[in-house]
């Protein structure tokens, strides 16, 4: 997972923690933007910001994150798409997170905290785990 970054112009956004021990969460009070992950690692990259938000610009935020992550691997992502509260709820329950990240975004004297999640299948782990470690060590 990328560590920081500028956003077009509308602050920057930086990685606080990181986690392959993730934690729950209340997805009641969660927009969830996904993004399909398939190549070396097969799941499911989600990020969750609060409801309310403007469901657009957070997209492309994942897509900035879910675009440098899949990088790393052959990987490819899909469009994002943003999960209503039972797709997400379904989607927790039938994949099994891998990475949680936590983000922070600043704007001017705002900041938005920001949820990513690796979900997938077990398989993924180790390679999931192998690029946020080499993710780390490139800084």
């Amino acid at each position: 997972m990328p560590q920081s970054f500028e956003f077009y112009g509308a602050g920057s956004v930086t990685q606080v923690n990181v986690s392959s021990e993730p934690t729950a969460l209340d997805l009641h009070e969660h927009t969830a933007v996904a993004f399909q992950i398939n190549g070396d690692v097969q799941g499911v990259l989600l990020l969750l910001f609060d409801f309310g938000l403007d469901s657009d610009m957070y997209a492309e935020v994942g897509n900035v994150i879910a675009s440098r992550f899949v990088a790393q691997l052959d990987a490819v992502i899909s469009p994002p798409k943003t999960l209503n509260h039972s797709q997400l709820e379904r989607l927790m329950r039938s994949q099994k997170p891998l990475l949680r990240a936590s983000y922070l975004h600043h704007y001017e004297k705002t900041v938005v905290p920001l949820t990513v999640l690796l979900l997938g299948n077990v398989l993924s782990v180790t390679s999931a785990r192998q690029a946020t470690d080499q993710s780390k060590r490139s800084l």
